[in-house]
């Protein structure tokens, strides 16, 4: 069995391939990781190859605080994805 640091590379190489995707067909994308300078470099790298931004957005799942304020500043960000909305006419 692999351990999970010897998975994490590939891991991170298809979450950075699926945002650089995602960022050149015009989706807005926000990233929830910690605040790292390895999360920064991503970033910038993406943002340099497909000239958009994507989001970070600060978390550590081991402290519920963080998870409870990365949670409102997404929603502040996006508005709440399961708000109801009237179709408009």
């Amino acid at each position: 069995m692999q351990s999970a640091s010897r998975r994490t590379p590939c891991s991170l190489r298809i979450l950075t391939k699926s945002v650089q995707e995602l960022l050149i067909k015009g989706a807005k994308v926000y990233i929830a990781a910690r605040q790292s300078q390895k999360s920064e470099d991503a970033i910038a790298r993406l943002q340099k190859e497909t000239g958009k931004e994507a989001y970070l957005i600060p978390i550590n799942l081991s402290e519920l605080r963080t998870v409870r304020e990365a949670a409102e500043v997404f929603l502040r960000s996006v508005g709440h994805p399961f708000a109801l909305r009237s179709p408009s006419h």
